[in-house]
């Protein structure tokens, strides 16, 4: 199983990050609308909560891969 991971983590880290950005990107764009800014940064603040789990599997997984 964490082999499977392994090959598939540095797409998701990938994936998680270009998320984290588009967000970002749409968040500098609300202007005055304060309600999609306060939904936008929730999005962000759980996607980098993921993408750091995934950093942290990344760094664990890694021992195995040799």
């Amino acid at each position: 199983m964490e082999k499977k991971e392994w090959a598939g983590i540095e797409a998701a880290i990938a994936e998680k990050e270009a998320q984290i950005a588009t967000l970002n990107e749409e968040l500098q764009e609300t202007g005055a609308d304060f309600t999609k800014a306060g939904d936008l940064s929730a999005q962000i603040e759980t996607a980098e909560a993921d993408l750091l789990h995934l950093y942290e599997r990344y760094e664990y997984l890694s021992q195995f891969a040799n």
